[in-house]
């Protein structure tokens, strides 16, 4: 009996953003029968500043064709909103980072490239309510009692997702329950609209972005775009982060970064985010997760486009070979249920930490200590006059240096800010 007779495919991805995209790619362009399930219709509302570094670009060069913009300069201004440091790329081959039009089409455009190039099933409107495990494939339940079969699952489906849940994994491992709020970010922004394609076009578009504004264990941002620009904030605490949002707008407003006549709705998208760390629990039998599912959404930052797209392609690169060994054993007659447990996929465990780890624990600390307000404006303020320490978190951020450089200078200077305070 072949494997098409008895399952819908051999690897079902719940999920069909970017994550689930760069996993079904990964997996169609290698031979592998792949069906994505997802519960709205493309193109669906996605919030997100929209920001894409060089770095992802480099990696998964197929997305340069759904850039709308390139940004060469970047703010990152003092708490107190007097001081800043101006971080600049001279080199047109290297923006700081790149924008979308907005992710609602970047994600249409992805799952559309994804359709249009690969044999990838994708199947719309269909929301999936429970995984089971049984002892030869895993059972994928979708609303209206309908059901789909497979030998592997994968779990794309956002932070709070019905793959964790239902296996107890990821967020929702057990011994995560009395921590999970605080492994979450919440973030809000408005997609403000007003001309600016022509310093789209002349590259003259600034991104500003401001560390424990207002007193949040987090930032705001503004990021330009042709169309207008994407202003948001994400804080550990959601609390009166409207409020932020719209005093920051305000600022924006004033020094002319918004045009007074832009279009601003009263409405604002928000979104929960696995902002703080990756979550140990990321396999469990014939399930693997990606994208924020598994947490990979950078801490402090929030970005989740390069982490998403790696850990998919990663989660791809680990099922290829194990389900070219089942096609070889079931065309052989040979037992083949021990491929899919836990203890053959964690070589995913290992490939996603060796490839964003030390990122994860740079963002964690830069975060972490630049929440202190008081030390950021003091950060701020030095690089005004010390160049080498602009440059050295410059190029840290933006990835051309190695980032254990950043966590020994910016903790250096750190502990000389506690240590002067304790003197005092």
């Amino acid at each position: 009996m072949s494997i098409k007779e008895n399952l819908d495919a051999e690897v079902i991805i719940v999920g069909g953003s970017i994550s689930g995209v760069s996993v079904a790619k990964t997996l169609t362009e290698n031979g592998v029968d792949a069906l994505i399930l997802d519960k709205a219709e493309f193109p669906r509302l996605k919030s997100c500043a929209g920001g894409i570094t060089r770095k992802a670009i480099e990696e998964f060069p197929y997305v340069r064709e759904f850039i709308d913009s390139k940004i060469y300069s970047w703010r990152i201004m003092s708490p107190n909103l007097k001081e800043g440091v101006l971080v600049h790329s001279d080199d047109i081959e290297k923006p700081l980072t790149t924008m979308t039009l907005n992710r609602t089409d970047f994600d249409n455009k992805m799952i559309k490239h994804l359709m249009s190039t690969t044999n990838c099933k994708v199947k719309m409107n269909t929301e999936v309510v429970d995984v089971e495990i049984d002892s030869d494939r895993a059972i994928v339940h979708v609303k209206n009692d309908n059901k789909y079969t497979c030998l592997v699952v994968v779990g794309a489906d956002s932070t709070i997702s019905t793959v964790s849940k239902s296996l107890g994994i990821g967020l929702f491992d057990p011994k995560l329950k009395s921590k999970r709020t605080e492994l979450l970010a919440v973030a809000i922004e408005k997609e403000i609209l007003f001309d600016n394609s022509e310093k789209a076009k002349k590259n003259e578009l600034e991104v500003i972005t401001v560390n424990a504004f207002d007193g949040i264990d987090g930032y705001v941002w503004f990021f330009p775009r042709s169309i207008g620009a994407n202003v948001g904030v994400i804080a550990g605490n959601g609390k009166n982060l409207n409020h932020i949002l719209e005093k920051f707008i305000k600022h924006l407003i004033k020094i002319g970064k918004i045009p007074k006549d832009s279009q601003i709705e009263d409405k604002f998208n928000g979104a929960m985010l696995p902002a703080k760390k990756l979550y140990k629990k990321r396999l469990h039998d014939r399930v693997l997760l990606v994208g924020d599912a598994g947490g990979f959404c950078f801490p402090g930052s929030g970005e989740g486009i390069l982490p998403s797209l790696l850990s998919g392609k990663i989660a791809g690169e680990v099922i290829v070979p194990i389900i070219k060994k089942y096609q070889v054993k079931k065309e052989k007659n040979e037992l083949s249920n021990g491929l899919f447990l836990k203890k053959s996929l964690k070589k995913y465990i290992k490939l996603t930490d060796k490839a964003l780890k030390n990122e994860f624990r740079t963002l964690r600390l830069a975060y972490k200590i630049m929440a202190n307000s008081r030390f950021y404006i003091e950060l701020v303020d030095l690089c005004q006059t010390d160049e080498k320490l602009t440059k050295n978190i410059s190029e840290s951020l933006f990835g051309d240096k190695p980032s254990t450089s950043f966590q020994l200078k910016i903790l250096s200077k750190y502990i000389k800010f506690k240590l002067k305070k304790k003197v005092k």
